[in-house]
């Protein structure tokens, strides 16, 4: 039996760590709005392959991917599609950050390219991620 209800946990904001001294201010994306993440992310990726440089709004380099392999090509293009997801969810969710600055140490506002930047840091991105993500999680663990 298929049981329908609403979503267990609340959609309220909150403050979270995201390590070596830095918080978002944020709620938990639903499903349909990590779809729409990815797609974007997607549209992001067919734009890259057709040859237009986009992403250096999103604070990423250029990349040199026919440098590289096939096999770390693909790995290249799983991160990359992780941080362009992960970007634009944040840009659906949260709503403030404190204790990330430029290299200088001067604060950094919340914008696109500064969230990029900060999920290349793969321990950033996965704390972001476990917040951002959790009432995903919870649904599929509950099979709803």
């Amino acid at each position: 039996m298929i049981r329908l209800g609403g979503i267990k946990t609340a959609l309220k904001a909150e403050r979270c760590d995201i390590g070596r001294g830095g918080s978002m201010v944020m709620r938990p994306l639903v499903s349909f709005e990590y779809r729409a993440a990815q797609a974007k992310a997607g549209e992001i990726l067919d734009k890259f392959f057709a040859g237009t440089e986009v992403l250096e709004p999103f604070g990423i380099p250029p990349y040199a991917l026919a440098a590289v392999g096939d096999d770390d090509r693909s790995y290249q293009l799983t991160g990359l599609t992780q941080v362009l997801t992960a970007v634009f969810a944040a840009e659906m969710v949260v709503t403030a950050w404190s204790g990330i600055g430029d290299e200088h140490g001067n604060p950094l506002s919340l914008s696109r390219g500064a969230l990029g930047m900060l999920f290349q840091d793969g321990e950033f991105l996965s704390r972001f991620e476990h917040h951002a993500y959790r009432l995903i999680f919870l649904e599929a663990s509950e099979g709803e």
